[in-house]
């Protein structure tokens, strides 16, 4: 009987980034495996159309996911931060039983596009590190998620060094740029949003602000009627929101990508490492912790600071991955032809 591939990840929920993940591997396992069914676990939001070979899936449901699972089948958890309690246990209990659940019945496991933590607590480290002891391959994203991952006690062999797989997106042409400052905001964030707006109008920038995720959507509404321009849902939604900007400001790990990716000048905000890791692999310093580091920043100056340095980056981290996606595919083929 041919093996199955089984894709998850935090899909089908609204969240741009994690969408956007989706249709990457989505894309990626229907070209190296057009003949083998491919069983895609999404929420109640996934709206996309399926691809052939492809049908949904209950992520809800274990124990029907623990009975279809054959040996030899390939489970692929595709991109995010999946390891971490720092949103709740819940959903690291959920990934780790996943995980569990797959090497249980004798699929094969890797894990794609990975960021690692924030992971506290005896109980839950020692449980992730005893399932990450079992499975096949493990893709970090960073090299802060790579270190985490390696302190875990994962062995070298079962870990690559990679990167984000929005890096390696497409993305349509961006629109002209102008003298306005976008700002991309978590939840958390969201006390910050009229400093922050008023530092910028008060060096002469023009402020919208977009929402990333539903979730952030209504919050955005009440705490800023005059700049929220709404909720981005696809790439072609999220470049029209550059019109006119000349920086970005963004708290959520994919709006830094994407907008850098498009040649804008960024600047990270907020308290999670994959901020700071990832305006250190753009080679920039331009990240605050709050409001009022960001306020004192002249916003200007990073406006103009992009330039041929940070083109040169993206470019770097831009074929990156597309080198890291050939290394991965002939991987996942390998491991299905052993399966």
């Amino acid at each position: 009987m041919s093996p199955q591939i089984f894709l998850f990840g935090y899909y089908g929920y609204g969240n741009l980034g994690d969408e956007l993940m989706a249709d990457y591997y989505r894309t990626l396992l229907a070209e190296l495996f057009p003949g083998l069914e491919r069983r895609l676990l999404v929420g109640p939001a996934f709206c996309q159309p399926l691809l052939a070979g492809e049908r949904p899936g209950n992520r809800w449901h274990l124990p029907q996911l623990a009975w279809s699972t054959r040996p030899g089948d390939l489970w692929v958890a595709g991109g995010g931060n999946l390891l971490q309690n720092a949103t709740s246990r819940r959903s690291l209990y959920y990934y780790l039983s996943l995980l569990k659940l797959a090497r249980g019945r004798g699929a094969r496991v890797v894990l794609l596009g990975q960021g690692f933590g924030p992971l506290v607590g005896r109980l839950d480290v020692a449980l992730a590190r005893w399932v990450l002891a079992r499975v096949d391959l493990v893709e970090a994203r960073d090299d802060e998620s790579w270190c985490a991952f390696r302190a875990m006690g994962l062995e070298p062999s079962r870990l690559y060094r990679g990167v984000d797989p929005l890096w390696d997106l497409v993305l349509p042409p961006a629109p002209a740029t102008g003298d306005g400052l976008l700002l991309i905001l978590r939840q958390p964030e969201f006390p910050a949003l009229q400093r922050l707006a008023q530092a910028a109008l008060a060096q002469g920038l023009a402020v919208k602000a977009v929402a990333l995720a539903p979730s952030d959507e209504p919050f955005l509404k009440r705490a800023c009627p005059r700049f929220y321009h709404g909720l981005v849902r696809d790439l072609q939604e999220f470049v029209a929101a550059l019109a006119g900007v000349g920086l970005v400001a963004s708290s959520r790990l994919h709006g830094l990508i994407l907008a850098a990716k498009a040649g804008f000048p960024v600047v990270g905000i907020g308290g999670p490492p994959k901020i700071q890791a990832c305006c250190r692999g753009l080679g920039q310093t331009w990240y605050a912790a709050d409001d009022r580091e960001l306020a004192t920043l002249s916003l200007r100056r990073l406006q103009a600071a992009g330039g041929a340095g940070l083109s040169r980056r993206v470019r770097e981290l831009q074929s990156q991955g597309r080198k890291v996606k050939g290394e991965l595919a002939a991987v996942l083929t390998r491991l299905v032809g052993d399966g």
